[in-house]
């Protein structure tokens, strides 16, 4: 659910080594948060396609550039990434009108919101379903009963669900 909050934000913000995973297919999931449409205005269908049906990880580098992260900061640790992003956010938002940053934030948001409102609804009733008929659960006892691995595993490092900062 992380990844999908994340496509939500005005701006995305990363280290050098963050990266993205989302492992609904190979858990036997859908996208939730709205991930199915966020994704796919955020960093393209090709990309998204990619993320979402076959649960490839996404470098913070091919993130930005397919648009879904702002900028990427060197790798430090949390504290020093947050004041990093603090002071370059405040750098860029320096002179700007507040109200006309708000109403513009409001105007843009308002073509898409009943997208993602309605993408929330559609995954929430598909993902109700599926686990219904058990098949997540499935998925699940395979990774436990390790008949199956999990392609997070497969693939190494940290990524958003774990430590890393974007």
């Amino acid at each position: 659910m992380s990844a999908a909050i994340v496509a939500a934000a005005d701006f995305v913000y990363a280290t050098e080594s963050s990266w993205i995973f989302t492992p609904f297919t190979d858990l036997g999931l859908l996208p939730e948060g709205a991930a199915s449409y966020l994704f796919v205005q955020r960093m393209g269908i090709a990309k998204a396609n990619e993320a979402l049906l076959q649960s490839k990880k996404i470098s913070a580098q091919e993130l930005r550039a397919c648009g879904f992260i702002n900028h990427i900061f060197p790798s430090h640790d949390d504290t020093s990434f947050r004041s990093t992003v603090l002071s370059y956010v405040k750098e860029q938002f320096d002179g700007i009108n507040r109200v006309s940053l708000i109403q513009s934030k409001k105007l843009i948001r308002s073509f898409y919101s009943a997208h993602v409102e309605r993408a929330n609804i559609v995954e929430a009733m598909a993902g109700l379903d599926r686990f219904v008929d058990g098949i997540p659960q499935r998925e699940f006892e395979k990774l436990a009963r390790k008949s199956k691995r999990h392609k997070g595993l497969e693939r190494g490092s940290k990524g958003l669900e774990r430590g890393s900062k974007l």
